[in-house]
């Protein structure tokens, strides 16, 4: 997993983050992102602090080596963006609906997350620890290298996912559809057996 590279910044005026072609090179503090529609724009070594995202669409946008502090954003949508070298610390994100995106290393930290959708996305190394996510939803993602510490899921969606070296360990799940989404996942005996009575019954066994 790869920091942002951020040793150079300037410091940015909270207007800055409005320029339609992105941002390059600048620490920006309480901006206002509200209502905001950007195509390809490109977010590079940033560092938003206290940005709000409220009704914003980021379709096809790049944030490469950006850094999100203490980010409000209670519906935000990112349509096939790229996402590399990037945090999100310290968060609370409503609905944050990043379909057939592309990941490539992409750390979440202490956030607390509504809905997090990823269908259809292609991830490589993600990190998400000590977060709260009410719904994830991995509908024919692919996901390679991803763990998940002490972060409780309350609905996992894995619906035609693919996975591979998707480490659950460290997670609290609540529901999980379908259970045989798991393919490719580590998880701990206790959660194996807190799924083990709706794995049976996707697999047709009767347990007496």
């Amino acid at each position: 997993m790869s920091a942002p590279a951020l040793s150079a910044l300037e410091d940015g005026e909270p207007d800055d983050a409005l320029d339609p072609t992105g941002t390059d090179g600048l620490r920006i503090v309480d901006a206002v992102l509200d209502g905001i529609t950007r195509h390809d724009a490109t977010y590079r070594e940033t560092e938003l602090v206290r940005a709000s995202v409220n009704g914003g669409r980021f379709t096809n946008c790049r944030f490469i080596d950006v850094r999100f502090d203490g980010l409000d954003a209670p519906d935000l949508v990112a349509a096939s963006s790229t996402w590399r070298d990037t945090e999100v610390i310290g968060s609370r994100l409503g609905t944050a609906g990043l379909y057939d995106a592309t990941v490539s290393s992409l750390r979440f930290e202490r956030c607390k997350i509504g809905f997090l959708g990823l269908q259809g996305a292609e991830v490589h190394d993600l990190l998400v620890e000590g977060c709260t996510i009410d719904e994830l939803d991995l509908t024919e993602a692919k996901l390679t290298r991803v763990a998940l510490r002490d972060t409780t899921i309350a609905e996992l969606r894995l619906a035609r996912a693919r996975l591979s070296n998707v480490d659950l360990r460290g997670a609290t799940l609540g529901a999980v559809s379908p259970t045989m989404g798991l393919h490719g996942a580590v998880i701990t005996v206790e959660q194996l057996l807190d799924l083990a009575p709706v794995l049976a019954h996707e697999a047709g066994i009767h347990v007496d």
